[in-house]
């Protein structure tokens, strides 16, 4: 039973509809696996923030990059699933790109 206090996760998050639109620098050299979130974008948030419970030791934290306009569907993702003090980060630019949680076993 391996555990951990901190995971910290880049996951796909681009809404297959979006793929095309990105630069071709992206879209064309970047692996699809790598970009592609589902249909809304959501796929590996849906997945990842229930798993993580059980790898979390009690206060642990999970950390997830998110797309700049995901910060309220990802933090409710964290309050569904138990996950406390939830907070946005924002990058360098001012716009929301980490979401955080404490969970508390």
């Amino acid at each position: 039973d391996r555990r951990f206090s901190v995971i910290v996760s880049n996951p796909p998050y681009i809404a297959t509809p979006a793929m095309w639109g990105l630069m071709p620098e992206v879209r064309d050299h970047e692996p699809k696996i790598a970009l592609d979130g589902g249909e809304k974008g959501l796929d590996f948030y849906e997945r990842l923030i229930p798993e993580a419970r059980d790898y979390l030791t009690s206060d642990g934290r999970l950390y997830v990059e998110i797309g700049y306009d995901q910060a309220d569907a990802v933090s409710a993702l964290f309050k569904q699933n138990g996950y406390k003090d939830v907070g946005i980060g924002k990058d360098y630019a001012g716009n929301d790109r980490i979401v955080k949680g404490i969970y508390h076993v």
